[in-house]
């Protein structure tokens, strides 16, 4: 804090007394007040104290492993429980968040908490250009910036240490959310079309379904995200079949939905022939697990597609680290990352990202009947 530069305070008594890696420090002000800072640990401060003024700074540095949640989720634990209550006056919180679901995120919404969140651009434009103008941050970005791409977003962006190292980068996404777009049933016009993917899950992880269709103009947008917490396969498989059903009720045309088949999981309601048409399974495994990954990263950086705003959405495909890894939190483990990944590898298979002009719009895909199924299928 720097105290004892601090003049306008006036001290006339000031006493520091270092204990372990910690200095205390006591000082007395020309007008008899005692001021007392009086640092510790997150998890060796004295219980049962209660200080005027508790300023917890970086609680969350750098846990030493990335994917091991527990120390963040202990400390969030700690925090709530046995620091926040401590203070007489106020409390100050300052860091750099890990996850969306650590305690800098959690207070988000807290009507005690006057909570800000301060990254160096907004909107495109510097929040400090006195300090950082634009040709500054500038030069901190980009390949020959002085900034390495993480520490850019973690340091500058205030970007969760984990998104930083997300193998899909945030702010293209961002750039890709339509506050606009909301989950609908109904076919937007005669014949649009329905592409999906599923990403299955039941226990121990949710399951997560995104939905997209196609304008007129060759414009791909989602038009549903549905979360599934510890829901068998079957209500699953039954709610998605509402939903497409719906679709063509209303004049849509389904595509095909492509699904988690790693586990063979639906393999059973496939030989029983529960298993509607225009499913598809594909195994995330190897080589085809890494292409879904690189095209889904691809189109979003592109922006070929736009996504609603879901906030668990979005924090699920960002918390996917560069080597497809993710963290198991309460809001899942990186679900819907693969649930898009695997419409958007859908999509590419039926030239949905080839130009406009080159497929003549959405009158100019071509209709083939297969004879086994008596059924449209989009190409």
């Amino acid at each position: 804090m720097y105290i004892d530069t601090m003049q306008e305070l006036g001290y006339i008594k000031f006493k520091r007394k270092k204990k372990g890696t910690f200095t205390k420090v006591n000082l007395i002000t020309k007008l008899k007040k005692q001021f007392i800072v009086n640092p510790a640990g997150v998890f060796s401060f004295k219980r049962g104290s209660h200080p005027f003024v508790v300023v917890a700074d970086d609680i969350l540095k750098d846990p030493s492993n990335t994917l091991d949640l527990t120390q963040i989720n202990k400390i969030t634990k700690l925090f709530l429980e046995e620091i926040d209550p401590m203070p007489m006056e106020a409390i100050h919180l300052i860091g750099t968040s890990q996850t969306r679901s650590d305690i800098f995120w959690k207070l988000q919404n807290d009507p005690d908490w006057d909570w800000e969140f301060y990254p160096i651009l907004k909107n495109g434009r510097p929040i400090w250009p006195e300090r950082y103008s634009m040709k500054v941050i500038e030069s901190m970005m980009g390949e020959e910036g002085t900034m390495k791409r993480e520490s850019f977003l973690k340091e500058r962006m205030c970007i969760p240490v984990r998104e930083a190292d997300s193998f899909i980068n945030p702010m293209f996404f961002e750039n890709c959310i339509d506050p606009e777009l909301k989950n609908i049933r109904k076919a937007p016009y005669q014949g649009a079309p329905l592409i999906g993917g599923w990403d299955l899950g039941k226990d121990r992880d949710p399951a997560h379904i995104s939905l997209f269709t196609m304008d007129r103009k060759g414009q791909i947008y989602q038009v549903y995200s549905q979360w599934f917490d510890r829901t068998n396969y079957w209500l699953q498989l039954k709610w998605l079949g509402q939903v497409v059903r719906q679709w063509i009720e209303s004049g849509g045309e389904v595509v095909v939905i492509g699904y988690d088949a790693t586990n063979g999981v639906l393999s059973l309601y496939e030989d029983k022939g529960d298993l509607p048409y225009y499913f598809r399974g594909i195994k995330l495994v190897g080589h085809d697990r890494q292409q879904i990954a690189e095209q889904l990263a691809e189109v979003i950086e592109n922006g070929y597609i736009s996504f609603m705003e879901d906030n668990r959405q979005k924090n699920q495909i960002l918390t996917v680290s560069k080597d497809l890894q993710a963290p198991r939190t309460e809001e899942g483990h990186g679900d819907s990352f693969w649930s898009n990944g695997l419409a958007v590898q859908m999509m590419s298979e039926w030239g949905w990202f080839i130009e406009p002009e080159q497929k003549g719009g959405i009158d100019g895909h071509i209709w083939e009947e297969k004879e086994s199924k008596k059924q449209k299928v989009w190409y």
